[in-house]
């Protein structure tokens, strides 16, 4: 059962691929086919909406009231198991 699910999943990427390698031209190499400057913008891009991303969760958490908060924070008391007491 797992095979049959890992490759209806494999199937379209493998596809996709030969796709993808059948259209380039043989004539460029791998250098003249990347716009440096695009790729490094959005390497940028992607960083920062992983810090933006970040900062809002972190803002989410503290929102929570102070209560919940120091319970979170507060140790934890248990008997042990078969204690009286």
């Amino acid at each position: 059962m797992f095979f049959l699910v890992a490759a209806a999943a494999m199937w379209p990427m493998v596809v996709n691929t030969a796709g993808g390698v059948r259209a380039l031209d043989p004539g460029l190499n791998a250098r003249d086919q990347l716009a440096y400057d695009q790729v490094i913008a959005v390497i940028l891009v992607i960083g920062v909406l992983g810090y933006l991303l970040d900062a809002l969760a972190r803002r989410a958490l503290d929102a929570r009231p102070r209560s919940a908060r120091l319970r979170e924070r507060e140790p934890r008391d248990a008997a042990p198991v078969g204690s009286v007491g």
